[in-house]
């Protein structure tokens, strides 16, 4: 990736607003992704919210917004949902950032917390989510195939619908998820918690179960056809079609 770099050092607010619009008419014809840095992040949020309501950015627009290993809490993502491939995001926190339709294939989000945050129909193939925080986050449609998240934290999260084929999810908390309809094909789920998660319409042929929690858990309609449940809990479970 390419990077365009701007740098915001804060000399009043109409000369940082002058200085982050020069960034944006910079953009060079390849659509190379501009990296706006600011010593203070909270400057660089201010900017790029005046920039949000001055300028019509659409969600294809080649801009990435990262301050200060992305401490960007509550701030709204889109404006680089499509030009974070291979990002480095380890450790950032995007707590209850709208990620939507984002490309995010590759990126490194091992540890990133990411509770509470909007990421519906996004683009995660291939992505790093080891040990991530993804409490109560929005994923419905994502596309996770082949992504790592073992260990990662998956309470509560809304999956339903998500392309999960081959992904590494072990010893992941997925204790009260919804993963209704989602596709598991593959997926390394062993030593993984599903107590209570809606598995719904799922597909889990030839997933690794091996000494996962599914106690509590809906498997009405689920696909279990070649999946190893060797050694998992499947006390209280509902509906098994093996």
């Amino acid at each position: 990736m390419t990077w365009k770099t701007k740098t915001l050092k804060w000399m009043g607010e109409a000369y940082a607003c002058e200085e982050a619009l020069q960034a944006f008419q910079e953009l060079p014809v390849t659509g190379d992704p501009v990296l706006l840095l600011s010593t203070r992040p909270d400057w660089a949020r201010w900017v790029l919210n005046i920039l949000c309501e001055d300028i019509d950015i659409s969600l294809d627009h080649p801009v990435v917004k990262i301050v200060q290993k992305a401490d960007i809490r509550g701030f709204s993502l889109m404006l680089w949902s499509k030009c974070a491939q291979g990002a480095n995001l380890s450790g950032a926190d995007l707590s209850g950032a709208s990620q939507v339709s984002a490309d995010l294939r590759g990126a490194d989000l091992s540890g990133a917390d990411l509770s509470g945050a909007d990421l519906y129909s996004a683009d995660l193939r291939g992505a790093d989510l080891y040990s991530a925080n993804l409490y109560s986050a929005n994923l419905s449609g994502a596309d996770l195939s082949g992504a790592s998240q073992v260990s990662a934290d998956l309470r509560g999260s809304n999956l339903r619908g998500a392309d999960l084929r081959g992904s590494n999810l072990r010893g992941a908390n997925l204790s009260g998820a919804d993963l209704y309809s989602a596709d598991l094909r593959g997926a390394d789920l062993s030593g993984a918690d599903l107590e209570g998660a809606n598995l719904y319409s799922a597909d889990l042929r030839g997933a690794d179960l091996r000494g996962a929690d599914l106690s509590g858990a809906d498997l009405y309609s689920a696909n279990l056809r070649g999946a190893d449940l060797s050694g998992a809990d499947l006390y209280s479970a509902k509906g098994m079609n093996i």
